[in-house]
């Protein structure tokens, strides 16, 4: 009996993982679909696409690799070569998110003493500079 349930556990754990890793990638990407349907309310076409793209690429990679890993695909070289622009394009809406939205430390940062922002938009004293830095830091 203990051989037979040795086996089923590791079994059953993979199991778990598979579907986990496939119901996380399935929601964050609808998260990033909600969080563009948002962006285009507010006007902001360009994080709008980046947002859906993103979502949308991550759902549908998700889903090939989950289909994949239970066994029910097969991919051949043109499909691994699509599996991997799929990444490629999830890749790279992402890093325009990440570098099109708005982000209060960055522009603390550039305007802190050492930051790479030109002098003239450096903070003139201590006060001002904690100020902006306490305003920049994500309410809680």
């Amino acid at each position: 009996m203990m051989g037979r349930v040795g086996a089923y556990v590791p079994r059953a754990l993979q199991w778990m993982g598979r579907f986990a890793g496939f119901g996380v990638g399935v929601i964050l990407g609808l998260w990033d679909i909600w969080k563009g349907v948002d962006e285009y309310k507010r006007s902001d076409f360009g994080l709008a696409t980046g947002y859906i793209l993103s979502g949308t690429s991550a759902a549908v990679l998700s889903s090939v690799i989950w289909s994949m890993s239970m066994g029910w695909v097969a991919l051949g070289p043109i499909g691994w070569a699509i599996l991997a622009a799929g990444f490629v394009i999830w890749l790279g809406a992402t890093f325009f998110i990440e570098s099109s939205k708005e982000n209060p430390m960055q522009a603390w940062l550039a305007r802190c003493h050492f930051g790479h922002g030109p002098e003239s938009e450096k903070y003139v004293n201590l006060d001002t500079h904690i100020e902006q830095y306490r305003r920049a830091l994500p309410q809680q």
